[in-house]
């Protein structure tokens, strides 16, 4: 730890505070410059097994003399994990950045360190970090960074740093190349697909970069996959409030927006370029609007009324089947949210049914169709945990997630459609 800090948070005279991430005690001060941090901090040891990371807070910038904290300008810092600099592939920083690059010998043992401001957008290599360092990448066999970033001088501990994109999901690296690299994707979705610009014109959107803690585009589920694994985007065709059933068809915005409508599944497809993959998150609406679920499992004749979900769904997937026939298609399983009006675990909708009921029978008909399932119901966010993931669980909905919420969206659906690809946000 003591390399580490002396080396990172060379940059004036500034006051550093070291504090124990969970415990919030504060462990060292240093004032009027840096130059006895190492001196100061010797006993503090880092482990460099992988087991223990994020251990502690570093906070540099102006103390404020009448209560001792610091001030709005303070930096935060965190440690990420050792890297294989051979596996290394790639890191993209979604804003202007402090970072500091190490790199580290066999022994992992610094050998040479630089502080760098990172452009937003710029792709960064093992050869550009290596350049930078001034140390061949041969003689780099591992590498290590460390963000800054500008925040309040509100204390968070060591699980709510994880939670925080600013620490958490500034850049990614690349382990290893999905097989899926290069594969055309299509998004066929409701609200918590949308984003203002990457849908088509007239399509409504709900995260606009000023709501529920989403700031940009990569911050959202489906963008953190297609960059994670290299896809192509085709069309993203989700619409706020959309439903799969005609529940909605008579309600004003939503006349011509259904799931089950051929219209809107054409549109999955961008002139002749058609979607190697596709992916239906799409149902909690008719859930929240207390659509019937109905009890088509795909071992009868096709239905041809949207009213009932299952039945819908049928149709949904039916048409997608036949107009893209060599399109993988992955069905999403509906996560917890907390409605207006929910009556707490286990969510249940205004007809008595249960999430985790609509959940199996959309795994049902998907299998019943051919098409892949991914379980989001999974993902991590809870009944127990929405006040964390989900940006709007103030209001009362607790149905559209945070930077948090959609990045373990993201990493559930890595995982089941690469699981080769170490990539986690």
């Amino acid at each position: 730890m003591a390399d580490i800090i002396t080396n990172t948070l060379q940059i004036g005279s500034n006051n550093l505070i070291l504090r124990d991430a969970d415990a919030q005690e504060q462990l060292v001060t240093v004032k009027d410059g840096l130059t006895a941090v190492e001196s100061d901090v010797t006993d503090l040891k880092e482990d460099f097994d992988n087991s223990v990371t994020n251990a502690f807070v570093l906070e540099l910038g102006t103390i404020n003399s009448s209560d001792g904290k610091p001030s709005p300008d303070t930096y935060r810092a965190r440690t990420a994990d050792f890297i294989v600099a051979s596996s290394f592939g790639v890191i993209k920083f979604s804003e202007s950045v402090m970072v500091a690059f190490f790199a580290y010998n066999s022994e992992k043992v610094k050998i040479a360190s630089t502080l760098w401001t990172a452009s937003n957008d710029v792709l960064y290599t093992i050869n550009e970090i290596s350049s930078l360092l001034s140390t061949p990448v041969s003689d780099i066999p591992y590498i290590k960074i460390i963000f800054r970033y500008a925040d309040s001088h509100a204390f968070v501990s060591a699980s709510e740093l994880d939670s925080l994109v600013e620490y958490k999901n500034i850049g990614y690296y690349q382990t290893t190349e999905s097989v899926l690299k290069g594969k055309k994707i299509s998004i066929y979705g409701d609200s918590i697909s949308t984003y203002s610009g990457w849908i088509p014109t007239g399509n409504v959107t709900y995260y606009t970069g000023n709501n529920a803690g989403v700031k940009n585009v990569n911050e959202t589920w489906w963008k953190k996959v297609i960059n994670a694994l290299k896809l192509d985007l085709v069309v993203n065709n989700s619409w706020s409030g959309r439903a799969v059933s005609s529940i909605r068809d008579g309600q004003t915005g939503h006349e011509t927006d259904a799931g089950y409508k051929e219209s809107n599944v054409l549109q999955l497809k961008n002139g002749d370029v058609q979607p190697d993959i596709i992916i239906v998150k799409l149902g909690i609406n008719d859930f929240n609007n207390n659509a019937l679920l109905g009890d088509y499992d795909g071992s009868t004749t096709l239905p041809t009324n949207p009213t009932k979900f299952l039945d819908a769904y049928a149709i949904m997937l039916n048409l997608i089947m036949t107009n893209f026939p060599l399109a993988d298609v992955y069905c999403c399983t509906l996560m917890q949210c907390e409605r207006t009006g929910a009556t707490g675990f286990p969510e249940v909708n205004g007809n008595g049914d249960t999430l985790i009921k609509w959940n199996n029978s959309i795994k049902t008909l998907a299998h019943a169709f051919g098409a892949k399932v991914l379980e989001h119901d999974i993902c991590g966010i809870t009944y127990y945990n929405m006040s964390t993931y989900m940006g709007d669980y103030a209001s009362g909905t607790g149905l559209h997630p945070n930077r948090a919420g959609h990045s373990l969206i993201a990493n559930e659906t890595i995982k089941e459609m690469d699981n080769t690809v170490r990539i986690r946000f």
